[in-house]
């Protein structure tokens, strides 16, 4: 039952949906392309045969080509506005490639049912086309699948634990300088979204979340998230990360204040938080969750 839920929850996740249907066009095409080969080798029977398992194979490949470019299209929505303009440029590249996939994928179909047909050279020459198009084909979808593979390993895409590594460097270049540098940079302005955070957002945590979202204060906070560190806030609490760093949309933490979760309002049995509030604990995440001082 726990496999089953859990397979459930990755499926109600966009990112984690094409990720599932990404994985059935590359082995596939990797299949087909050795199939077509030893098609356009073999004699006889085995050769209308083999022609016959690619045919069904393109079919399958056409379809989860497919599937997995409309599941690409949600995950992209999902993760919108969380990456940079370079990096979105790159997932807009991606689909578009991955979009290619299918419709190449009839086309090159269309040849194998052309080598069924004709004279024994006719359907020779088309056959060694459709094995030539079908190695092609491997590589272009190497390529897709390898600009995905940056996409999320190298710029952590739709993936929580890199948002997290990014708001640490984020938070690590904010930090004020040591005790020397501070006497060498004494004119260097303070960073603004730490001065935002102390002005805007820490008032905001300290009066409506921290009393049940803190470690100091109780072993077990509620929902096993502390709000009152930096490392707290990006380790987020029993139901995963809460924060989303860059978008604020896509953050729990700013869902939840919204109210944008059915059953679960916060701060809890109280009024909703001002328009200010919220927009403050938005602008903060946004800008990449900056923390500053005790």
């Amino acid at each position: 039952m726990l496999l089953i839920a859990s397979w459930a929850d990755a499926w109600q996740d966009p990112v984690m949906r094409h990720a599932m249907f990404i994985h059935f066009p590359v082995v596939l095409s990797c299949g087909l392309a050795l199939l077509a080969l030893l098609a356009a080798l073999a004699w006889g029977r085995w050769r209308r045969g083999l022609a016959i398992v690619c045919l069904v194979g393109y079919a399958l490949l056409v379809v989860s080509a497919f599937l997995a470019e409309n599941a690409g299209g949600d995950a992209h929505q999902a993760v919108e506005g969380s990456a940079g303009v370079a990096v979105e440029a790159m997932i807009v590249a991606h689909g578009e490639a991955g979009e290619r996939v299918w419709w190449l994928s009839v086309c090159i179909a269309l040849v194998l049912i052309v080598s069924l047909f004709g004279s024994r050279l006719w359907q020779q020459c088309w056959r060694w086309g459709f094995a030539v198009l079908s190695l092609c084909l491997v590589v272009y979808v190497g390529w897709v699948a390898d600009l995905g593979g940056h996409l999320v390993y190298a710029e952590g895409v739709g993936m929580p634990q890199a948002a997290i590594e990014r708001a640490i460097k984020i938070q690590r270049s904010a930090e004020q300088p040591s005790q020397e540098g501070q006497v060498k940079n004494a004119s260097v302005a303070p960073d603004p979204r730490g001065v935002f955070f102390a002005k805007s957002v820490r008032p905001v945590l300290s009066k409506h979340c921290w009393k049940c979202h803190n470690t100091a204060e109780d072993d077990d906070p509620a929902g096993g998230l502390d709000l009152t560190s930096i490392s707290g806030v990006l380790k987020g609490g029993a139901g995963g990360p809460v924060v989303l760093v860059g978008n604020p949309a896509q953050s729990k933490l700013v869902q939840v204040v919204r109210w944008e979760i059915a059953d679960l309002h916060m701060p809890p049995k109280k009024p909703q938080l001002s328009k200010d509030d919220i927009e403050a604990l938005a602008t903060w995440v946004r800008e990449g969750v900056v923390w500053q001082g005790e």
